[in-house]
């Protein structure tokens, strides 16, 4: 239902006069809005106690109190107040910091028409009461054909069962052009799954906390309730790596379960065994996008091999082994 009067009411802060009359004028000539502006954010908080607003849009670079600071008091004293954050910086942290102080959506400046009015007619129309999304599970790889070679039955299981299903490839080699790009983005359409590229692999980042940050922002926007990552028993520095960064983001998650890859070391223990059995012929049909990679251990002799020796706890099944690293919330020593 839209607001008394028929606009939505939004709050602009923003130090620069030139651009508060720029964006004033685009969003009232261009949409049913009602803008109110501060220039900086100590204002722009008094304002907030006095009035209901259906929308913040503000500047991070701000006298008074800075845009961090003020997104951290508007989303602790309204969780569900949509935040349109705009920058001119381009530093990647400046908009990570963003998000993480409870920013909704960060453009950047100089601000383009449109997408500043499609932003905001998204963020401030309500919506529907949606049916419940489908549930998110999130799959971590370092090299391509990890995760299908590793839990590929499994995740196929949850796409059954009608889950989301995302996979994160920590690989240089799965960027655009990288040789493993086009096996990956063919082995998740096999799966019905998405993919999320980075472009760099774990080991070779120029700032490898960007890839922690990454996953931080992944997670917090697809609540996975599950998680699957490479075990730390492996021999393979890459995979030990992206076991290491998984780690320090999945506090959020209810599971996370490492799984094994032809590198884990004897130090690999598995406590669950999935049976794969109703999906190990789909599984080896998304491992057909990795026939030209010389891998052995994504061959299908090898992969209903490894099914049969983890399927011996299963009454001579066929399984799939994981390390249970955290469980309804709590992890597991």
């Amino acid at each position: 239902m839209r607001p008394v009067g028929g606009k939505y009411l939004i709050l602009l802060v923003e130090d620069s006069i030139e651009e508060i009359y720029l964006v004033r004028a685009l969003l009232e000539r261009g949409g049913p809005y009602q803008v109110t502006t501060s220039q900086d954010g100590d204002m722009a908080a008094r304002l907030m106690e006095k009035k209901a607003f259906d929308l913040v849009i503000t500047d991070l670079n701000l006298p008074g109190k800075d845009g961090y600071v003020l997104i951290r008091e508007v989303r602790a004293a309204h969780p569900t107040l949509p935040i349109l954050a705009t920058t001119g910086y381009t530093a990647s942290h400046y908009i990570e910091h963003a998000y993480r102080a409870g920013a909704n959506h960060v453009l950047s400046k100089p601000l383009d028409r449109d997408e500043l009015l499609q932003r905001v007619a998204e963020m401030c129309t309500p919506k529907a009461t949606p049916a419940a999304p489908p549930s998110a599970v999130l799959a971590i790889g370092a090299l391509p054909g990890d995760v299908e070679g590793g839990c590929g039955g499994t995740l196929l299981g949850f796409r059954e069962r009608g889950d989301g299903v995302f996979v994160l490839p920590f690989s240089a080699l799965t960027g655009d052009g990288g040789p493993g790009a086009e096996a990956e983005h063919k082995a998740a359409e096999l799966m019905g799954a998405r993919i999320i590229i980075t472009g760099t692999s774990v080991t070779h980042a120029e700032n490898p906390s960007e890839h922690q940050m990454l996953l931080e922002r992944i997670i917090r926007e697809l609540k996975p309730h599950t998680v699957f990552i490479p075990s730390l028993a492996d021999n393979n520095p890459q995979r030990r790596e992206a076991h290491r960064i998984a780690r320090t983001t999945v506090g959020s998650v209810d599971t996370v379960l490492a799984y094994e890859t032809a590198s884990a070391s004897d130090e690999f223990r598995p406590t669950r065994f999935v049976d794969i059995a109703p999906m190990l012929a789909r599984k080896l049909e998304v491992l057909t996008a990795f026939r030209d990679h010389a891998r052995p251990d994504l061959q299908a002799k090898y992969v209903e091999a490894a099914a049969m020796h983890g399927g011996r706890r299963l009454g001579f099944g066929q399984a799939e082994a994981f390390e249970v690293l955290r469980e309804k919330g709590k992890d597991i020593p």
